[in-house]
């Protein structure tokens, strides 16, 4: 079953097939020879052709797609490689501090790094 934007996007596709189809649903003689095979040939052909319009509207909507989230990933990568080396106007943010305390305890020496926070946590 098609989602009512789906039949927005094929409204006359769809007119088109039923205008095929219709015959054989009301005016059609079945008592006719061949006429059923014929119709159903008939309609099939139609029904392939519309599979074969949604079957390139899907490709095209996956290529679109794909640049979309290609393009959603560089313009971030961009961001993020401008908060970090600055883009020429303003200087790079720092986006961690490291503070660094070096003690001599003779004989066990030992260091300690700790990562204060930058921004209040909310």
């Amino acid at each position: 079953m098609l989602s009512p934007e789906e039949r927005a996007l094929f409204k006359e596709r769809i007119r088109y097939l039923d205008r095929k189809i219709q015959p054989g649903l009301k005016k059609l003689h079945w008592s006719l020879k061949g006429a059923s095979a014929t119709f159903i040939s008939e309609c099939r052909l139609h029904a392939s052709k519309v599979q074969q319009y949604w079957m390139a509207y899907t490709i095209k909507m996956n290529r679109m797609m794909e640049e979309a989230f290609r393009l959603n990933v560089k313009w971030s990568l961009l961001e993020l490689s401008k908060a970090i080396n600055g883009d020429g106007k303003t200087t790079p943010n720092p986006l961690f501090r490291v503070k660094v305390i070096l003690q001599n305890n003779y004989p066990a020496p030992s260091a300690q790094v700790e990562f204060p926070q930058l921004w209040p946590s909310s």
